[in-house]
């Protein structure tokens, strides 16, 4: 008797390879965010820190450094040189409460917000530079040849004298923006706002009391 029997043939695995690769990113570096804190908290050197000057290299350009209350001022003044940079104070305090600095600021696209400033100068040229919603004793912009342009000095309120220079170039527009201000002083001088070679500026609801 005969029978018929299905053989199965043994299955043969097949293995794929698999290649691996790697895929490039684009080569970004995410803008710093670091603060200036009191000496009654740790500061790690990193992130936070106590002295501004070290705070802004740590920021570097496009970053940001937060002042908070209580912090203790660095005697003298303190240099700012690295365009792009962000300097605010703590959003939560007014200016009044917040400790008082002296900057010289040698960069451009440089952003000074809610900050109690004993002074702040801006060397030539000064492009893109923005000073808003702050106490400031003094401000002074340096004449440039034709590199000012584009400053924005808005809702501030000034204790001192504010000299702002343009381009000794007749030609070269400025197109600075000062608005918005509250000019306040008892200085000698008399003048509180003196402007120069401002080739199409806009100066525009500010208020005076020299009392």
């Amino acid at each position: 008797m005969f029978g018929l029997f299905n053989q199965r043939q043994p299955q043969t695995k097949v293995q794929r390879t698999v290649r691996l690769g790697l895929i490039q990113l684009d080569d970004r570096i995410v803008p710093a965010v670091v603060s200036v804190v009191p000496t009654s908290q740790p500061a790690d050197g990193a992130i936070t820190f106590y002295k501004l000057s070290s705070a802004i290299t740590a920021a570097g350009m496009n970053g940001t450094v937060t002042i908070q209350g209580g912090a203790t001022p660095e005697q003298g003044t303190v240099a700012v040189a690295i365009d792009s940079l962000t300097i605010q104070g703590d959003p939560n305090l007014p200016a009044t409460a917040l400790p008082a600095y002296t900057l010289s600021v040698t960069s451009q696209m440089v952003t000074l917000r809610n900050l109690n400033l004993t002074s702040v100068s801006f060397a030539a040229p000064a492009t893109g530079e923005t000073v808003t919603r702050s106490l400031v004793g003094s401000l002074t912009v340096a004449v440039s040849t034709t590199g000012n342009n584009a400053n924005m000095f808005t809702y501030n309120t000034f204790t001192g004298p504010v000299n702002i220079g343009g381009n000794s170039t007749a030609t070269s527009p400025n197109n600075d923006v000062v608005s918005n201000n509250a000019f306040s002083s008892t200085n000698t001088s008399g003048t509180m706002l003196y402007v120069v070679n401002v080739n199409g500026a806009t100066v525009a609801n500010n208020t005076f009391d020299g009392s």
